[in-house]
């Protein structure tokens, strides 16, 4: 594509490990995602997204996650 937009955040989030000892161990994790919006043209004005709404989009889907357990998601 020959137009694209990327926004990055980031999230921290926890899951549990089991090694062989059984023992289950919960750790932190910081993610630094980054979502790339492409398109063939651009739209109105020349913009192809809106910088803020790329921003919103991509922090909506990362609320879903941030500060969560990823064990406890199903």
């Amino acid at each position: 594509m020959p137009f694209s937009v990327c926004v990055k955040d980031r999230m921290m989030y926890s899951h549990t490990f089991t090694f062989d000892d059984g023992v289950p161990f919960t750790t932190g994790c910081t993610a630094v995602v980054t979502a790339t919006f492409e398109g063939a043209a651009l739209g109105p004005y020349d913009i192809l997204i809106d910088i803020l709404v790329a921003q919103r989009l991509l922090r909506e889907v990362m609320e879903l996650y941030d500060h969560k357990n990823l064990d406890a998601l199903q």
